[in-house]
């Protein structure tokens, strides 16, 4: 695919900076933004899981071999279809226990 651009570049040590944040941490911001109710816990769970599974994901599409797209290429495959057929299903497995790990860490972050 392409090489990151200027905005994952900027916003990656971002997303890594807020992932290790506990989520008892982040209850006077959810209170504050969302007031006193579910809208507070369901923000509490996003801001949670979000650093996190983003930086799975990158990671997980990062560990995709470059012989697999330049392969897809050599095919014929233009950007889209190259997407569906060759990165997302190499990264199936990682994105999968990238799921499974967040809806444990929403979890613990419901009981928190």
């Amino acid at each position: 695919m392409k090489p990151p651009g200027p905005s994952v570049s900027f916003f990656f040590p971002i997303v890594q900076t807020v992932a290790p944040i506990a989520p008892v941490a982040w209850i006077p911001l959810a209170i504050s933004a969302a007031g006193i109710g579910s809208g507070a816990a369901v923000l509490i769970v996003v801001l949670t899981i979000f650093g996190s599974v983003t930086a799975s994901a990158v990671a997980a599409f990062d560990a995709v071999p470059l012989e697999y797209i330049k392969v897809g290429r050599l095919l014929g495959a233009e950007r889209t279809r190259l997407l569906w057929r060759v990165v997302l299903p190499a990264a199936a497995p990682s994105l999968m226990t990238v799921a499974r790990m967040s809806f444990f860490g929403a979890w613990m972050a419901v009981l928190a």
